[in-house]
């Protein structure tokens, strides 16, 4: 089990998650809005923020996950 937790962390970090969840890609929304801001650290600290709680509620889900099933053997 820890490995397909490490590997579905993974995939959070490495990709955008474009089909998963839904919305523009969001790294490609940050280049936009950089474009029509001239501001190039807050659309990358904003994304940031969003892909580390992604990570956050992924990780805390799979704790909780592995404490269950620890409990049921």
């Amino acid at each position: 089990m820890p490995a397909l937790v490490n590997e579905c962390v993974a995939l959070v970090k490495e990709s955008s998650l474009v089909s998963v969840i839904g919305v523009a890609d969001l790294m490609r929304r940050a280049n936009v809005v950089q474009a029509d801001t001239a501001r190039a650290f807050e659309p990358l600290l904003f994304v940031a923020v969003i892909y580390y709680a992604l990570v956050l509620v992924l990780t805390s889900l799979a704790r909780l996950l592995e404490r269950r099933m620890r409990r049921s053997d």
